[in-house]
């Protein structure tokens, strides 16, 4: 997802320009090695972010919250950005795009592995930008027969 990297460069970008204000060394305005590094890690993290690793996610998103918002939650606006919407999807939330395997899991009472499992046999829809539809869970959730112990 495009977007999503260009907003982690940004943000990135950013951050570093307040930390070069302190330490001149580290301002990517005058260092071509912090910017080659910056665009770097955004594409990294826009990787790990879009993968199937709740765990990687949610520490790349937590990572991310400290650094980009250390003292105050991001504003209303922020959340329907690309990594607000990851951000969203990572902690479950109802207006997030999709859930994690691990979040529609536990929506489920199954295993994170049954969801792959799901998603693979087309039962649950993958999201084109990582996770599963919000609406297929609960479809699925809704219209599945009773669990079996």
């Amino acid at each position: 997802m495009r977007g999503l990297q260009d907003q982690l460069r940004e943000d990135l970008y950013m951050a570093a320009e307040r930390l070069g204000a302190l330490v001149p060394q580290l301002h990517p305005m005058t260092n071509d090695h912090v910017r080659d590094a910056i665009a770097a890690s955004a594409e990294r993290l826009t990787a790990v972010l879009l993968s199937d690793d709740d765990h990687q996610v949610a520490e790349v998103v937590i990572d991310l919250q400290v650094l980009l918002w250390p003292h105050s939650d991001p504003d209303a606006e922020w959340w329907d950005t690309p990594l607000g919407h990851v951000s969203l999807r990572s902690i479950g939330a109802d207006n997030a795009p999709s859930w994690t395997y691990s979040v529609a899991a536990a929506k489920l009472g199954v295993k994170a592995s049954t969801v792959g499992t799901l998603v693979s046999r087309g039962t649950l829809d993958r999201h084109p930008d990582g996770g599963v539809t919000i609406p297929s869970v609960l479809h699925y959730r809704d219209h599945r027969g009773p669990r079996r112990g």
